[in-house]
């Protein structure tokens, strides 16, 4: 059954998939960077619990989404402050080649190696994971400190973030305690 279930799953995010390679809001809408992104993260997370090794279907998939992300960011490339969501998803895919995105990649790698300590808590927990997943573990150590600095502990609560908050334009505060974890 949980076999059915998932290939089920799978045939519609093919369907949804469109021919760029990214996933859209809505079926025939255009692809959108921030929804191809969230569902190469939830494939990656899966990968990284245990939960599923995916099939050849879902490995050209995620080529194919990747493509499109790559082909995004290097249409982007130098008029974007940050790209930070890009690098945290294509860092669990680095067994997939970059395309002609080697540039921008390396630019924006490098811009979050020095401007991390501007970001939100949310972004700061996804560049100490994507720059670990780098090797880039003096930075990631860096980052981690840092969270640890805006954190407070308390017997009853354990570690948690107190300015952790979510409004209407940024990250719940839930999905950022989690990211941070």
């Amino acid at each position: 059954r949980q076999n059915y279930i998932s290939q089920q799953a799978i045939n519609k995010l093919a369907q949804l998939q469109n021919e760029d390679g990214g996933w859209s809001w809505f079926k025939g809408f255009a692809s959108s960077t921030f929804m191809t992104e969230n569902v190469l993260e939830a494939m990656a997370r899966l990968v990284s619990l245990n939960v599923t090794s995916h099939p050849e279907q879902v490995k050209k998939m995620q080529i194919k989404a990747l493509q499109f992300l790559d082909k995004q960011i290097q249409e982007s490339y130098k008029h974007v402050k940050t790209a930070g969501l890009y690098l945290y998803t294509r860092s669990a895919y680095r067994d997939i080649p970059l395309t002609d995105a080697l540039e921008a990649h390396k630019y924006y790698l490098g811009q979050l190696e020095t401007s991390w300590t501007k970001l939100s808590l949310y972004e700061k927990a996804l560049t100490a994971i994507a720059m670990e997943r780098y090797g880039k573990t003096d930075i990631a150590k860096q980052i981690i400190r840092s969270l640890k600095e805006y954190s407070t502990t308390t017997p009853e609560m354990g570690m948690y973030w107190a300015n952790n908050r979510s409004s209407l334009f940024t990250n719940s505060a839930i999905q950022t305690h989690v990211a941070i974890m």
